[in-house]
């Protein structure tokens, strides 16, 4: 079997184990996250998932909760985010690479019932992905001062490499992906594009320890002093203001998925 195919089986069981757990809701999509879709995995790497899901008719009258959670997939310890498709969307406008790579990954599954759903999502994905670029350098920034901060933090899954080489390289790798993705955003590069690094085999080696301690703290420190500079220069001229046309699309989308499932409710 080709990794290609192991992947989407792997994405395909996680759609399975979700949609036996979440009860009266609904399942829309299950889509991949992660290292694969930066073309950046390794033997080592889980498959971890986001799926959307659409509240019943019953839950949305009786419930005023929405769902967002992470389930552990038995028998792994690989995670799907379970997310209401509303507070998906509300993700979407903070533009955090996490839940925007979802629309970009070539590996997902979809409710057959909902397919015209994702087909209308994938036709304005790049305008989602752009549709507030000051949130989008925000997120991506502080991104990067969170794995700074994460660069040799006492966290029990990371011990072992912070023992190993003084710091987790993993952290610092993130770090240097996030400023090659800005770098490129910024420059009007298809968002597919931007998600792969330049010289991903790079990435990868700097995960796997590649750079010595000493080095990596001057590295850390210039990708630092990196994003700040980044983030006052584009803060000054970004306003905080989400696309009105993408996000009426969205809603409207959201509308009649949750439509469909009004009318398809027994109640």
């Amino acid at each position: 079997m080709k990794p290609m195919d192991k992947i989407q089986n792997r994405v395909e069981e996680h759609a399975d184990y979700v949609n036996g757990q979440i009860g009266e809701e609904v399942w829309f999509v299950t889509a991949l996250q992660g290292s694969q879709n930066y073309q950046m995995s390794d033997e080592h790497s889980d498959v971890d998932t986001k799926s959307i899901v659409i509240p019943s008719f019953r839950s949305l009258v009786f419930n005023d909760k929405r769902t967002s959670k992470t389930l552990e997939v038995a028998p792994t310890v690989e995670h799907s985010d379970v997310k209401d498709m509303r507070e998906m969307i509300n993700c979407w406008k903070k533009q955090n690479i996490n839940f925007i790579e979802i629309i970009f990954t070539k590996w997902y599954t979809v409710n057959p019932s909902m397919q015209w759903a994702w087909d209308s999502i994938w036709v304005i994905r790049e305008e989602i992905a752009h549709m507030n670029p000051y949130n989008a350098i925000n997120s991506m920034c502080g991104c990067m001062r969170e794995k700074y901060h994460a660069f040799d933090h006492p966290y029990p899954s990371a011990m072992e490499k912070i023992e190993k080489f003084g710091y987790d390289p993993k952290q610092l790798s993130h770090m240097l992906r996030y400023k090659n993705f800005l770098e490129r955003y910024f420059n009007d590069e298809p968002y597919e594009k931007c998600l792969v690094p330049a010289n991903p085999q790079d990435y990868i080696d700097i995960k796997r320890g590649s750079i010595p301690l000493k080095d990596a703290l001057q590295i850390r420190e210039e990708a630092f002093k990196w994003q700040a500079d980044f983030l006052e220069k584009y803060k000054g001229v970004l306003k905080n203001e989400t696309n009105p046309k993408t996000e009426k699309i969205l809603n409207e989308i959201m509308y009649e998925l949750f439509v469909q499932v009004a009318k398809n409710d027994d109640y």
